[in-house]
């Protein structure tokens, strides 16, 4: 599934209870319709990890490429 988002838009979270505990809903566009995700803090908290070693790799490799 895809959908194609504004990207113009600054992203937001907001914290809520939820009977699981707090959660962060998000739009990584800021659109109040459409794509949101509702996860854990915790789960935030590893997903926002993995996405920091995704990006850290990547800039290493690129600029190991470079100075080739």
């Amino acid at each position: 599934m895809s959908q194609h988002l504004d990207p113009t838009h600054p992203p937001f979270a907001v914290v809520f209870q939820d009977q699981g505990g707090p959660m962060i809903r998000t739009s990584p566009f800021g659109q109040s319709e459409g794509v949101h995700m509702s996860i854990t803090i915790e789960d935030w908290r590893r997903w926002n990890a993995v996405v920091e070693k995704a990006v850290t790799d990547f800039a290493a490799l690129h600029l190991s490429a470079v100075s080739l």
